[in-house]
Formats: structure tokens, sequence, C-alpha cells
């Protein structure tokens, strides 16, 4: 079976479906693939990966969040990704670590001088970027992604699982005013709009988060609408796709 993404030949999406239809995840040689990811002892010498870890790529298991990170990384390296920043599933915690909630007003405030989160700052020039995309932890199973458009000073809030209704859910609404109180306190207070976003397919499950906010920040930082370029239906596609590119330490387009 192979995805079906991109199916107009008017698609968007045609460059990436020369090399998608190369792939097939009922090959013999994607069974031997999957087989191996739970086996391998090598994995850690070469990708940090424990192959306990690389199995969670197996259909319909909970997507490790080292393999989150792991493909942020990849993501990172893609040619014309100079002005988008991509964290790791560590970011967040340390956001929650750095900044404390203000019982009386609600506010968040910065309050480790020492944190990681002020050499993050120092390492990357968050002010000059354009995207900056965090996978966010949902407890006790569940991974969103937060996207922050600086340009617009949007902050997108990208859960396959929300709908409308969700729109004033309060721990959606606490980590965007998290992640307002770091931007504000990197690059100044500005006039931040936080946005659902519709921007992605639905999620018909509950185990494929961690796939959907993967591939939600492949196509929205290669400038494609996630939602038009996938759906629940290609998960297993894409599972098999995250283990070659990690294995690859290369995209494979």
């Amino acid at each position: 079976m192979q995805s079906s993404i991109g199916r107009s030949s008017g698609s968007p999406l045609d460059k990436r479906t020369r090399f998608y239809n190369k792939l097939d995840i009922e090959s013999e040689d994607a069974k031997e693939l999957m087989n191996f990811l739970g086996s391998s002892p090598c994995l850690w010498e070469t990708h940090r990966l424990q192959p306990n870890e690389f199995k969670t790529l197996l259909p319909r298991c909970y997507v490790n969040d080292n393999i989150i990170s792991r493909y942020m990384t990849l993501l990172s390296e893609r040619a014309n990704q100079e002005n988008n920043l991509f964290m790791d599933t560590c970011f967040f915690g340390q956001l929650k670590n750095a900044f404390l909630k203000d019982p009386l007003t609600g506010e968040y405030k910065y309050h480790q001088e020492r944190s990681a989160i002020r050499r993050t700052n120092n390492k990357y020039d968050i002010q000059n970027k354009k995207l900056i995309f965090l996978p966010v932890h949902y407890p006790p199973l569940h991974w969103v992604l937060v996207v922050v458009d600086i340009i617009q000073l949007n902050i997108y809030n990208v859960d396959g699982l929300s709908s409308p209704q969700q729109n004033d859910d309060p721990v959606a609404l606490d980590r965007l005013f998290l992640v307002q109180a770091w931007l504000d306190w990197v690059i100044g207070k500005q006039n931040w709009e936080f946005i659902d976003s519709s921007q992605r397919p639905d999620q018909i499950d509950h185990y494929n988060c961690g796939i959907f906010t993967i591939m939600t920040a492949d196509f929205w930082s290669d400038m494609l609408n996630p939602k038009d370029c996938y759906s629940s239906t290609d998960a297993d596609f894409f599972r098999y796709k995250i283990a070659i590119d990690i294995l690859r330490q290369k995209l494979f387009y």
C-alpha cells in the first residue's frame, strides 16, 4: 500500500510525490526494516536511539519523544530552513521550569537566571527567525505542536484531536500563554494572537499524535498546508518514511 498523498497532477506536492511513490510499506524491504527497528543494538551507536524507542514507529504505537526530537533535528538540517527553528521535546519542560505562574495575576514570570532557556536564547537568534516549531507533551500520552509565526505575531495551537468547541480549552490556552511569556521575555512584549489552527488533518485515533506532530512541522516548514498533504490513513506510511529518514540521517526527498 502506497500513500494517497499528492493524487492530483497539479498538486503542490508533486515534488514529494515522486519520492513517496518509491516507498511501499507492504514490500518485503519494509517488513524487514520494521522488524529491524525493534531488535538492532547498533541504533544507539549511530543514532543515539534505543531499539525500544525505534520500535515505537511500528503501527498503532505511541511515538517516543526521542524519535520526535531526532526528526526535528533532521528538519532543521533541510535546505532553506535557516530562518526556522525546530525545538526538541525537552524544550517545553524547560520553559515550565524557567517561568512561574503568578497566582494573583495568572501571568508567567521568568525566575531562573541560569536556566537552559537562557542558553537556548544565546544559541539562537530567535528574534530574527520566521517560524518556531515546538512539540509539546500533553499528559499522559498526547503530543501537539505549537507554531510561532514571528513575522505575523501568531501563536498556533496545532492539535489533531481539537475541535472548534475546544478553542477555550484552559490547558491549551495555558501552554500558549507560557510560550507567549517566553517570547515577550526574549524579544519584548508584542500583540500576539492565539490561533487554534485548522491547518491540519483530523486525527481519528489517539496513538498517531506524534506522527501528526512530526508531519505537520515537516509540511508547514516546507510552505505546504498540512491539511492538504496527508490524513490519518497515511499514518503507517509516514511511520515507515520517518524510520527510513532517521536511519539514513537525511530526509527522503
